[in-house]
């Protein structure tokens, strides 16, 4: 199977499901202005939904990663095709799920207050939130967003695969336990609370809120991780048999 037909594949597969996602968000947007229409309320207001894109693709990438990769190998599809039609199609919806959020933004803020994540993250930016550069960041911000969460779906998709059940379940209970609880306590009763608190200024840097406030600190970290991401799903991939 070439890269074009494996691509293509994946975004029939991405537009199915993704046509059910808006017609939910879209349900969800809508509901304002009906109540308003109905009862002549007003004052109504929503934000944050686009980050809902954001997880929609991670838990995409985790969901198909076995089932595609089943059917690349049946149809005789090099690993280095499936990698490449992986990075592409990720990359494909995560710049048309944040255009489409831009469009919902523009439709749905002349109906009502309606406030993205990055306009509420980075409101104080000295840039006019009304203008064409500050569009630019929001697309930008959103799109590397959804990419890099994309690719954390991809390496866990890929993770998993590699995993046997048991070690599945360890992972996926003991990380989160480890990292909420179990690191914190150590920190504040071994280190008096330095790597938290270094955690906490390496995200704040990475988001670019450390000196000022910079979105694109935030698109370059994104990246850089997502890319860092895909290259160890890639590796894990490069190895990898379907597992039950």
């Amino acid at each position: 199977m070439q890269l074009s037909t494996a691509f293509h594949y994946q975004i029939r597969t991405k537009l199915k499901v993704g046509g059910i996602f808006y017609s939910i968000i879209y349900a969800i947007l809508l509901l304002p202005v009906v109540i308003s229409l109905l009862y002549g309320s007003h004052g109504a207001a929503a934000s944050g939904i686009e980050i809902s894109s954001v997880v929609f693709l991670m838990v995409m990438s985790i969901s198909t990663y076995k089932e595609d990769m089943r059917m690349f190998l049946q149809n005789a599809t090099s690993r280095k095709t499936m990698i490449a039609s992986v990075g592409l199609n990720c990359m494909a919806a995560a710049l048309g799920m944040s255009i489409i959020d831009l469009f919902n933004q523009f439709l749905f803020g002349h109906l009502y207050t309606y406030e993205t994540m990055f306009s509420q993250m980075y409101e104080f930016i000295t840039i006019p939130s009304n203008g064409a550069l500050f569009t630019l960041y929001s697309f930008l911000w959103s799109s590397m967003a959804c990419f890099c969460f994309a690719m954390l779906g991809f390496f866990i998709g890929a993770l998993f695969n590699r995993l046997s059940k048991m070690w599945r379940l360890l992972v996926m209970f003991g990380v989160p336990i480890a990292v909420i609880f179990l690191l914190p306590f150590l920190d504040i009763t071994l280190f008096d609370g330095v790597i938290t608190a270094s955690i906490g200024r390496a995200i704040m840097f990475m988001l670019g809120f450390q000196n000022g406030v910079n979105p694109l600190y935030a698109v370059v970290s994104f990246l850089g991780v997502g890319l860092l991401l895909y290259l160890f799903g890639a590796l894990i991939t490069r190895r990898a048999a379907v597992s039950d």
